[in-house]
């Protein structure tokens, strides 16, 4: 039972495992390792000692339990990479060290792409919009189309600077948010969609914080196809559309669905929606075990 397992403090578990912080945080975030508040102190995290003694190959006999992979992780062994961008610690989430949630309750889309691509300059600065944006079909289509044709335009990344290249990469997340909303004045992205879903600020705010919150996460099947296209020399729109195709039909698309079915039914009849989810055990959007505090 949950209540009779071993629990131990961050450095003992980085200890016995000889790694680093930012790894045994991968770890946690991938459901090798399980993790819960200290209830002494709920800003600090304990870590279950059986799963630290699983990955070291010293349990006893009897006691192995099978990994629990994190919802959307590649779980493909106990590979982690080491990155400058995003960490789950602790049941929080950061973006080079800024907290998500704090960067959320004001940053723009826009903000939270430079600061994610290291810029102080604004590569999403004085972008016109084009002529022919992708028009007909679903949202689904026009967005693949749109970055389609960027694919055959831009070719691969060669010799492009920094800021070149995150200019780039700002005009094609312009071009994808014009072939879901239209095209029109050039208001910041979630204030795009919201004209286009036709909804009042307050849910203006509500989209451009989830944009921010879903910047970047775990290292899912889609953004691994995206760096894996982008190690090949793939324009940013060329990784973009690799990381869509991985996106149709994965966990993470299926539980985004099953949420905005929820969502759907609960701006009629909330309680209806909490009912209909209820019986099955899990509410989309919740129980993430990356989060265990919530």
């Amino acid at each position: 039972m949950e209540s009779q397992r071993r629990w131990i403090g961050r450095s003992e578990a980085m200890e016995r495992l000889g790694v680093k912080s930012q790894t045994l945080y991968a770890y946690v975030s991938r459901g090798r390792i399980t993790a819960r508040p200290d209830p002494a102190n709920p800003r600090r995290s304990l870590y279950a000692a059986d799963d630290v003694a699983r990955l070291r190959g010293d349990a006893p006999a009897g006691t192995l339990r099978p990994a629990t992979p994190f919802i959307g992780s590649v779980s493909r062994g106990e590979a982690a990479i080491d990155s400058r961008l995003t960490v789950i610690a602790g049941g929080r989430l950061f973006y080079r060290g800024r907290d998500a949630v704090q960067l959320a309750r004001a940053a723009t889309v826009e903000e939270t792409a430079r600061l994610l691509w290291g810029l102080d300059a604004d590569p999403f600065r004085d972008l016109k919009p084009r002529v022919d944006t992708v028009v007909g079909g679903s949202h689904r289509a026009r967005v693949y189309a749109a970055l389609a044709r960027r694919v055959d335009e831009d070719g691969v990344v060669g010799e492009r600077d920094r800021f070149a290249l995150a200019r780039e990469a700002a005009a094609v997340m312009s071009e994808v948010f014009d072939a879901l909303a239209g095209p029109g004045p050039r208001l910041h992205l979630h204030q795009r969609l919201a004209r286009a879903y036709k909804v009042g600020e307050r849910e203006a705010q509500m989209l451009r914080q989830a944009l921010v919150l879903g910047a970047d996460h775990d290292m899912s099947a889609s953004a691994l196809a995206a760096r894996v296209a982008s190690s090949g020399g793939a324009s940013p729109a060329g990784c973009a559309l690799a990381g869509l195709v991985a996106l149709v039909g994965s966990t993470v698309a299926r539980r985004l669905e099953a949420a905005n079915e929820m969502v759907t039914l609960g701006r009629r009849d909330p309680a209806a929606a909490l009912r209909s989810r209820w019986g099955t055990g899990e509410i989309p959007g919740f129980g993430n075990p990356a989060y265990p505090s919530g």
